[in-house]
């Protein structure tokens, strides 16, 4: 596997998400804020 490598080039099933371009968003919202802080992934009971 350390050979292989994955292109996500522009075209009509574009998978790299930040570049489409995406509006209205709530922040923070992964991938598009890198930046943002790590996310609280304690279980809670229910």
């Amino acid at each position: 596997a350390a050979d292989w490598h994955l292109a996500l080039p522009p075209g009509r099933v574009d998978q790299n998400l930040p570049r489409l371009g995406h509006h209205h968003l709530e922040r923070p919202l992964f991938p598009f804020d890198p930046d943002m802080p790590a996310p609280d992934l304690t279980p809670e009971l229910l």
